[in-house]
């Protein structure tokens, strides 16, 4: 047996070593990406644990990028072979901008390119959009390539893989930020055309795999589509007799047109073990496309256009300007293409639109451009009968009809044209089978992410499979004798995955190359070669060892579709012929797995091991069976007869049988690195290596740019610095004129010299300016926290000496205890020596006796003294310890006193702290060991002795409670177990004293329930009728309880209050809120109000006597207390008439609040005070770190919200109050986005509160102007919907009449409209039109990206609101009939004339009619409560249902969903008189409406306009292009761009 040292793991150790680190793989890698790679723009989903399936936004928080990458010249050109300072790369957006200044080098659209040449027609047609730009043909792969200005002419040109390579690493390192710190993606997913070649499917895995990204697969467009779509569905089981649904995908992006037909079904297969499994599989039956009808193509119809009329115009008549002199001027050329794709979009959802151009060519020269949808379509009716093509193709390819066609998928941006429509709805006859059920812009990138996920191992999704096809024919071809040959390998509707083998004739070693076939008019392209290596060494084998004659042997070779890329790939290659075998081998491969764990037959001389106990015959029987055995087996051998013959010896004697057998070898193939395989190594590593240069370089930069903004920042800090009074104590007058010499040098060098400084020269610069501030600043920081530390060290001396003193009383009473327990134990041991014993020792005495007969005495154990808790040494240690500190404490106090402020302080605040924390240490120590003693154990119990006497003992006092619980009684031990007792009960909470408090805590409640009168809100669980007279803050639901009681289940309360129980246990109800206010701000609030009020001690003392609470002196430091109002004070006594309110005592918000909060729900920031005019709470950026800096310590989503999200069962969302023109923005800022993160696509409202526009200081408005612009950029991509809530503007309507300088009175106009217009998302289901916040938000969004809503209202008296106004049926749009009959023109011209509102509550300044021809409004929600009348129809006047929403939608109208309630507004007597309605309501009927109108462009433009002019520099750019995106949504006859812009 070998040693330990030379044992070795077994194979399965081996198996299990290996799956752990598989696992440990997949867990590092688990994150995968989902890229849809359009021609204009890119999207990319994540999938990571954590992140279920989310779009990737960019860094401006948008679902796409725009397929663009551009370079910012420096002022030399670069060679890269001198130089590691590239020029600044930027992407989407931002790079599309800088076309017209920097057109030779902004690079968008490149998909189209790739794998091309420069002779190619897509080619062409590029360069003539893009004339600025310098493509050539790169000598290294003959693809395409750019010349940028940015570099010297001898570089490289940069190849389209390279470009789209930068785009991707973009995208990558966006995933990597949303996946969060420490993440790095590397596997994904790409859709790509169905119609990509050899050449096209490379080069997109070649820019891939430059970024850093594994392509796991790349699946067409239009199966990535149809994964998406059966997702959520399941289809008929093929196998059960279900019939498979078919249906067509028709993608129509910028670039191209495609035409998908997909079959979907379902399927039962076998799972593990003796299960079966339903799976359901998505297979591409035909495809067809046109590679030039797109979006792009509609833009260049209308470049063409506006060409020529530019060129028709006198002004370019008069210098005789042709179409090449715009074609060449890139900077006109940029203006008009981002200008055609505009009015692409804009005609299709109007008539009618125009364009202006100022400075177009010549700086003198004005265009104006005007066209109509009919002269569009006119222009595009070339590319009518093209949009068709495609789908009779696909449906020729498949050999099916459009019959067989369930339903038509569409999906891209160019799709949604009208004349593309029309022509769709007359192909399919019909817009019954047109679907629009997946998401236009997000279903691929969706698709192809899912896929990413199916692959990974570390996901487990829905079990779909996806075929694709090969979409072009693949052939084989090689010489042999001389003599070309092919064979036909797959065809276009071969599914990726199918293998072929392939029989050749060859004897030796051959070359064989795979081609694809794209066209039959071209040659076809050759894939890759290949080589055989060993075949003819392989054919002489099989004729020396098996006598195979030559031309018996056969050549194979295996060949599949790759499941990566769909291009053929060779599996293997094997030779064999047919041999006849005269034996056969024993076993075969079951019994080697058995021979290999010892199961199989046994070897010659293998005994089976006996155990050492068996009999010496067993032993002699099992020997002579084993060597009877051994002799058959070696007969059996010897006639070379089967396995069988060792059991029929008898059987030996038949004659043998010949068989035929094939007998079969490997051989090697290997890939011939050629022109038109895979680029070289050494060409890789070159793009390589520029393209991390790149990515250092712009790391480099922004560290650089870092410490120039840390630079200048910190010139303008000094300048602070020097005027603060303490600074100015803490310095000589010497010193400070240094620093102010050397800041102002450096801020000028700064703009000099200074601005292309390297990085290490800034960090001089700023650590040469520190050295002179920061020495000053410590002193000055000294000596402000020196005299705190002091005197918290002095505190900490005086606990340890309260410490000190303790230990010693409890050593004296430890000596006391001992002394008295010493002198007790010997009078005990005279007295039982005089005793003498009356019975003998029974040894029976451990067994029970009949309790009935027998009695027995106990036998008292003898008193075990407990170990001192605190030793001798524990006592010297702290005195010395507070000695040592206080000796050192009094001298440096000493020395510090002789110095003045300018000195080096004798003792810094960090060793007076660390010297606090050793004493308090050492006292937490002692602390510690107190409350760590463990408790004593329970006595066991003690042995019985027969008696035949009874004895009865009655338990003391103490043990009563014991004895009545059921628990045996505790044995005293005298003084010493009456010690360890206090002691024990010092660290245990026992359960008799909880329920003892829980007793009293109960009886407390009852007398309260009796005596005192009820203040908490809610629901009550009695039914019965009460005569007591309702006071405090249940008067307002007596004030309402009539109408309440006209519809008592009209409001579902669990909406937004939550059930709890009160300190007296009484049930009550607590708004789902949480507030978040700056010190001071609550006002007279008290936190826990009287529902959840801590006990207090009849002496007004809490108590301290808790076990394991310090019972030391402490020192409170409190702020002046906030008195209740007189209105909070009369609430909580109970007073039948609470004191009125008025805007001279109304203070803070809490003055007029009528709820009571759950202690969770008030959230103190102290970081800043209320009013503060030292510290204000007004820039942005405050709210920013804010957030920040409580965050870092605590998540506060973990903290605040989690709680309150889990105990909601159908969460509908979050609704966020805040300020939008202050610091609260950007808190509100920093928390949506930590939301959104947690919670995904729940919808979350933002309502932005503002002040009212125009009041204050000129600075301050300017400051409140920069506010409500990042406000706005920052929360309305990140939230569901942004209100902005402002006081309407003057003159408004006469029967309001509030107090504009009175808060009181704004919040309450303000909230009123914000509860009437979310009153929908409240009403309980079933009984009223109740509508939740996904679908308010569904009927305002009726665009996709249209996310800032408008507020209006008006107040309706109750008895006329219907009598005096026309029916509400007269008010809907007629122009989009209830009835499925198309529009007529007539209808299109007819005008809407729906009420309009009194109050304009968003700041906009315009009351809007919900469809007026100006402003434009997308959609809308209306709200009228308060009506008499509660059975009024409003569905005539609705647009809820899905086809009239389609109908004018399509036709530009307004979407108007209505709701009604009859219960009005209340009117509690916390709510301002503000409104004057001719009588004495206690409620108000309330009509309000939110709406997504193009009003907000003139409001975003002027912000757009103060952002430019406000923001710094590094904001600025990013601020306006975000604020202009934002505006251009809401643009008349605006479509989402996801729906018109392409993505192929």
């Amino acid at each position: 047996m070998p040693t330990h040292s030379q044992r070795r793991p077994s194979n399965l150790t081996t198996v299990f070593l290996c799956l752990f680190i598989f696992l440990s793989t997949a867990s590092a890698a688990s994150a995968v990406l989902g890229i849809d790679l359009g021609t204009e723009y890119i999207k990319a989903a994540l999938v990571k644990p954590g992140i279920p399936l989310d779009i990737v936004l960019t860094k401006d928080s948008k679902r796409k990028e725009i397929a663009a990458v551009a370079f910012k010249p420096l002022r030399a050109r670069v060679n890269t072979a001198e130089s590691d300072l590239y020029p600044e790369r930027v992407y989407g957006g931002d790079a599309v901008a800088l076309s017209a200044r920097y057109p030779t080098d902004v690079y968008p659209n490149l998909k189209p390119l790739l794998g091309l040449k420069l002779s190619d027609d897509v080619a062409s047609d590029y360069r003539d959009t893009h004339s600025e730009l310098q493509m050539v043909e790169s000598d290294r792969t003959g693809t395409i390539g750019f010349k940028s200005d940015c570099f010297v002419t001898e570089e490289q040109p940069w190849l389209v893989e390279e470009l789209l390579a930068m785009e991707l690493k973009n995208v990558k390192k966006n995933a990597e930020n949303m996946a969060g710190k420490g993440s790095i993606i590397s596997d994904s997913v790409i859709t790509i055309p169905s119609f990509y070649t050899v050449e096209e499917r490379r080069a997109i895995t070649t820019a891939a795999e430059l970024a850093g990204l594994r392509v796991l697969s790349l699946i067409s467009d239009g199966l990535s589509v149809g994964l998406n779509y059966a997702t959520s569905r399941t289809f008929p089981v093929v196998n059960e007799g279900g019939k498979p649904e078919i249906h067509l995908v028709y993608d129509m992006g910028a670039g191209s047109t495609s035409a998908t037909l997909l079959r979907f079904q379902g399927r039962t297969v076998k799972d593990v073990g003796k299960y079966n499994k339903t799976i359901q599989e998505v297979q591409v039956l035909g495809t067809a496309w046109d590679k030039s009808l797109g979006g792009d193509a509609l833009n260049r119809v209308l470049l063409e256009d506006m060409i020529e009329k530019i060129v028709s115009t006198t002004h370019m008549k008069n210098l005789s300007l042709m179409p090449k002199h715009i074609k060449s001027h890139g900077r006109t050329m940029a203006k008009l293409w981002k200008e055609a794709e505009r009015i692409r979009q804009v005609l299709s959802a109007n008539t009618e639109t125009s364009a202006t151009f100022e400075g177009l060519y010549y700086e003198d020269f004005t265009f104006k451009y005007k066209l109509s949808r009919a002269d569009f379509e006119s222009l595009a009716s070339k590319y009518l009968d093209r949009v068709r093509t495609p789908i009779e193709e696909a449906l020729a390819s498949a050999k099916l009809s459009l019959a067989d066609v369930e339903s038509v998928i569409l999906h891209g941006g160019a799709v949604r044209t009208p004349f593309v429509q029309k022509q769709l709805e007359s192909i399919v006859t019909g817009s019954d089978k047109i679907r629009t059920n997946v998401n236009g812009d997000e279903a691929a990138v969706f698709g192809a992410a899912f896929k990413a996920a199916g692959i990974s191992p570390s996901f487990r999704v829905k079990e779909i499979r996806a075929a694709d096809n090969a979409v072009y024919p693949v052939s084989m071809h090689w010489t042999l004798d001389g003599k070309d040959k092919h064979q036909k390998l797959f065809v276009p509707t071969s599914q990726v995955g199918a293998e072929k083998q392939i029989s050749v004739k060859a004897h030796e070693d051959f070359s064989f190359s795979l081609v694809q076939q794209p066209s039959s008019e071209t040659a076809g392209l050759p894939i890759t070669n290949f080589k055989t290596e060993n075949l003819t060494e392989s054919v002489k084998q099989l004729n020396d060892k098996f006598g195979c004659d030559v031309d018996n042997i056969s050549t194979r070779v295996a060949i599949h579709l790759s499941p990566t890329d769909g291009l053929p790939e060779v599996i293997s290659g094997t030779i064999s012929c047919e041999v006849l075998e005269s034996e056969t081998k024993k076993g075969g491969v079951v019994k080697g797995v058995k021979d290999l764990f010892g199961f199989g037959s046994k070897k010659e001389g293998q005994e089976p091991l006996k155990e050492s106990n068996e009999t010496e015959s067993s032993t002699s029987a099992s020997t002579s069976t084993t060597e009877s055995e051994t002799s058959i087996s070696s007969s059996a051998t010897q006639s070379a007869s089967s396995e069988s013959s060792v059991e029929e010896p008898k059987n030996e004697e038949k004659p043998k049988e010949l068989k035929k057998r094939t007998e079969t070898l490997l051989i090697g193939i290997s890939n011939v690195v050629n022109s038109f395989s895979k680029l070289k190594p050494e060409i890789l590593e070159s793009m390589n290596k520029r393209l991390n240069t790149f990515d250092k370089s712009d790391r480099s930069r922004v560290l650089r740019e870092e410490a120039l903004n840390t630079l200048e920042g910190y010139t303008y800090k000094i300048r602070d610095i020097l005027e603060d009074e303490d600074f100015v104590l803490a310095s000589t007058q010497a010193q400070r004129d240094d620093i102010e010499t050397k800041s102002n040098d450096a801020s000028m060098w700064l703009y000099g010299d200074g601005a292309e400084a390297t990085r290490e020269t800034l960090k001089a610069k700023l650590d040469e300016l520190r050295s002179l501030v920061e020495p000053i600043q410590k002193r000055k920081g000294e000596a402000k926290k020196r005299p705190d530390e002091v005197q918290k060290l002095k505190d900490a001396l005086a606990q340890a000496e309260t410490m000190v003193q303790v230990v010693k009383n409890q050593r004296e009473a430890q000596v006391s205890i001992e002394s008295e327990a010493a002198s007790k134990e010997s009078e005990s041991s005279k007295s039982k020596a005089t005793e003498t014993p009356t019975s003998s020792v029974d040894e029976f005495a451990e067994l029970d006796d009949d309790p009935a007969t027998a009695s027995s005495t106990t036998k008292q154990p003898t008193p075990s003294m407990p170990a001192p808790l605190f030793s001798e040494e524990d006592l010297q240690a702290m005195i010395e310890k507070q000695g040592t500190i206080q000796k050192w404490l009094d001298e440096k106090l000493v020395e510090q006193e002789k110095l003045t402020i300018l000195d080096e302080p004798a003792v810094w605040s960090s060793d007076l702290s660390a010297k606090s924390q050793e004493l308090n240490d050492a006292v937490m120590g002692l602390l510690t060991k107190q409350m760590k003693t463990p408790p004593k154990p329970k006595p066991k119990k003690a042995k019985t002795t027969k008696s035949t006497k009874s004895s009865s003992v009655s338990p003391s006092a103490a043990d009563s409670n014991t004895v009545e619980s059921g628990e045996p009684p505790k044995a005293s031990n005298g003084p010493a177990d009456i010690l360890e007792g206090e002691m024990e009960g010092m660290h245990e909470v026992t359960q008799e004293e909880i329920d003892e408090a829980m007793s009293e805590q109960k009886s407390k409640a009852e007398k309260t329930k009796k005596t005192s009168k009820p203040k908490a809100s809610g629901k009550s669980k009695s039914k019965k009728k009460s005569n007591a007279k309702v006071k405090g803050k249940d008067k307002g639901k007596a004030d309402i309880k009539e109408e309440l009681a006209q519809t008592p289940l009209a409001i579902d309360h669990d909406v937004h209050f939550r059930p709890g129980v009160g300190a007296g246990g009484e049930e009550t109800f607590t708004p789902r809120t949480l507030i978040y206010d700056l010190k001071g701000g609550f006002g007279g609030l008290r936190k826990w109000g009287g529902l959840y009020e801590q006990q207090q001690l009849d002496d007004g003392e809490s108590s301290r006597e808790d076990p394991g609470v310090w019972n030391g002196d402490v020192v409170l430091r409190t702020d002046p207390q906030i008195t209740q109002s007189d209105y909070q004070r009369t609430l909580d006594e109970g007073e039948p008439d609470p004191q009125k309110l008025s805007t001279q005592t109304v203070r803070y918000w809490s003055d007029f609040n009528r709820v009571f909060y759950h202690p969770r729900s008030i959230v103190q920031i102290n970081d800043y005070a209320l009013g503060s005019s030292l510290m204000p709470f007004e820039r942005w950026e405050s709210g920013e770190e804010l957030f920040l800096g409580i965050d870092r310590e605590s998540d506060l989503i973990d903290r605040d919200v989690r709680l309150w999200a889990e105990e909601c069962d159908q969460m509908q969302g979050f609704q966020i109050c805040t300020g939008g023109d202050d610091a609260w923005g950007g808190f509100a800022s920093k928390y949506v986005q930590s939301l959104r993160d947690e919670f995904g696509k729940m919808p979350i409202w933002v309502w932005g509160v503002e002040e009212e526009q125009g009041k204050g200081q000129k600075a301050k408005q300017l400051l409140r102007a920069l506010n409500v612009a990042r406000t706005i950029n920052d929360l309305s991509p990140q939230s569901s919907m942004y209100i902005p809530l402002a006081v309407p503007a003057p003159p408004i309507p006469h029967y309001v009449q509030m107090d504009r300088n009175s808060q009181w009175h704004t919040s309450a106009l303000l909230a009123m409209a914000l509860e009437s217009v979310t009153l929908p998302s409240r009403l309980r289901a079933g009984l009223h039109q109740r509508g939740r916040l996904g679908d308010l938000e569904g009927a305002l969004n009726v665009n996709g990206n249209q996310r800032i809503a408008q507020l209006q209202c008006s107040i309706m008296d109750t008895e006329t609101q219907l009598s005096q106004s026309p029916g509400l049926d007269e008010k809907r749009d007629h122009r989009v009939p209830l009835s499925s009959v198309p529009l007529t023109a007539e209808d299109e011209q007819r005008e809407d004339d729906s009420i309009g509102f009194d109050m304009e509550l968003s700041g906009n300044g315009q009351r809007t009619s919900l469809s007026s021809s100006q402003p434009h409004v997308f959609g809308a929600i209306e709200q009228i409560r308060g009506s008499r009348d509660a059975e009024v129809n409003l569905r005539s006047g609705d647009d809820r249902s899905n086809d009239t929403k389609k109908q004018r939608r399509f036709a530009g109208l307004p979407v108007v969903e209505r709701y009604q309630c009859s219960l009005g507004f209340p009117l509690l007597d916390s709510f301002p008189g503000i409104f004057h309605l001719g009588r004495d309501a206690n409620t108000a009927a309330v009509r309000t409406s939110l709406s997504t109108t193009s009003a907000l462009c003139t409001r975003l433009r002027h912000l757009q306009q103060q952002a430019g002019k406000l923001a710094n520099l590094d904001e600025r750019e990013l601020l306006s292009n975000g604020l202009g995106a934002i505006r251009e949504a809401h643009i008349e006859g605006w479509q989402s761009d996801s729906e018109y812009d392409s993505d192929n």
